[in-house]
């Protein structure tokens, strides 16, 4: 699955191309009964930053995320929600970060 964005930052438009390259869902059953990482999701995304004016590209970035509960309690749609979400805030701050 790929999404494109065209967002302004700093003045600047930048066009976001982000592809989903694995969701593993898990196993909640193995976490609630192994633990130590079993059963855990996984989510990786990677993508790049283009300048919107130039078409140059920015960066390239990739990123890969586990997800597990010591308890199983975590749903694993919850999980790979989470970890979603956290990929996502890391992308925000390497934009920031390399502005």
């Amino acid at each position: 699955m790929c999404c494109v964005k065209r967002l302004l930052f700093l003045e600047k438009e930048l066009i976001l191309k982000i592809s989903i390259t694995r969701i593993d869902m898990g196993s909640q059953m193995a976490r609630f009964i192994v633990g130590f990482g079993a059963g855990s999701t996984n989510v990786a995304l990677e993508g790049e930053a283009v300048d919107g004016a130039t078409g140059k590209r920015l960066m390239y970035f990739s990123e890969s995320r586990y997800g597990y509960e010591y308890f199983g309690a975590q749903s694993s749609e919850s999980l790979v929600d989470d970890d979603t979400k956290a990929i996502a805030d890391n992308i925000v701050k390497i934009l920031i970060d390399n502005k």
